[in-house]
C-alpha cells in the first residue's frame, strides 16, 4: 500500500489568495486517497489585511493557528494535517516551504520575514527544519544559492500558473545532496490534487516528515490535470 502526503495547500481562512475552505479541502483530499496534508497557509510581510497588518505578533500568529486548527477539526482524524507555511522575505517576491515547524518556532520568531534567507537560514533554520523553495522558476522568482535553502519544488501542480516544473528539476539535478519535492500549490474548489509524495507508510507528525524527506525514501506526485469539462480524467 502507498500513502500520500500533500506538501503545498491554502485554505482561505488564511492565505487571502485561496477561495477554498478547510472543510471542503479536507473532503476533497479524503476523495483523491490523500492520508497527510501538510498546511502551507501563506506567511508573510504580504500576507496580512490592513487590519491584521495592525495586531501584535502573537495574534497574527493565534489567526494564522487557527486556520491550521480548522483543517484539522475539519479531517476529524481521517487525515494527518501538519503545520507548515509558506514564507517570503521583504528582500523578493521569492516563496519558500518551512517544513516541520511548531507553534512555538511561529510564536519566537516575531517578523522573521524582516530578515533576508541568508540570514534566516543558518541562524533559524539549520539544522533542525527544511527550507525549500516553491516553484523557483515561476515568473518574478530568483533561484535561491544552495548553501541557503535545503532544496526545490520541482514540480507545482498550480492549474493556472506556468512554474517552469521541467527547469526546476534539471536545475536541482546539478545538487543531488539537495531535496526534490512536488506540490499542488492548492488554493481553490477547481484545484485538484496533483502534487505531493508517495512513500510506503504513512506519515503522521512532522518529525516523521522530516525524516522522510531526508531520507529520500519517497517517490513524486506529478499528475497533470486532465480535464473534460468539469470531469478529471
Amino acid at each position: 500500500m502507498k500513502f500520500k502526503t500533500e506538501l503545498h495547500c491554502h485554505t482561505c481562512e488564511v492565505s487571502r489568495c485561496a477561495s477554498e475552505n478547510a472543510a471542503d479541502t479536507a473532503e476533497k483530499y479524503i476523495k483523491y486517497g490523500y492520508s497527510t496534508i501538510v498546511l502551507t497557509n501563506h506567511l508573510s510581510a504580504f500576507s496580512f489585511n490592513e487590519e491584521m497588518r495592525e495586531r501584535s505578533w502573537k495574534e497574527k500568529i493565534d489567526f494564522f493557528i487557527d486556520g491550521y486548527e480548522a483543517v484539522k477539526k475539519a479531517a476529524n482524524g481521517r487525515l494527518n494535517i501538519l503545520l507548515s507555511a509558506e514564507i517570503r522575505f521583504r528582500e523578493n517576491q521569492n516563496d519558500y516551504l518551512l517544513l516541520g515547524i511548531d507553534p512555538d518556532f511561529l510564536y519566537g520568531h516575531e517578523n522573521f520575514y524582516d530578515m533576508s534567507v541568508g540570514q534566516f537560514y543558518p541562524n533559524c533554520i539549520y539544522p533542525d527544519y527544511l527550507l525549500i523553495q516553491a516553484h523557483p522558476f515561476r515568473h518574478n522568482m530568483t533561484v535561491t544559492p544552495p548553501y541557503f535553502i535545503d532544496g526545490w519544488e520541482v514540480y507545482n501542480g498550480h492549474p493556472t500558473q506556468n512554474s517552469h516544473n521541467d527547469a526546476a528539476e534539471v536545475y536541482a539535478n546539478h545538487y543531488p545532496n539537495k531535496h526534490k519535492v512536488s506540490g499542488s500549490d492548492h488554493h481553490d474548489a477547481d484545484h485538484f490534487p496533483a502534487g505531493g509524495i508517495m512513500t510506503d507508510f504513512e506519515i503522521n507528525t512532522n518529525e516523521e516528515l522530516l525524516k522522510v524527506i531526508r531520507s529520500g525514501e519517497y517517490t513524486l506526485i506529478k499528475e497533470e490535470d486532465i480535464r473534460l469539462g468539469n470531469k478529471r480524467l
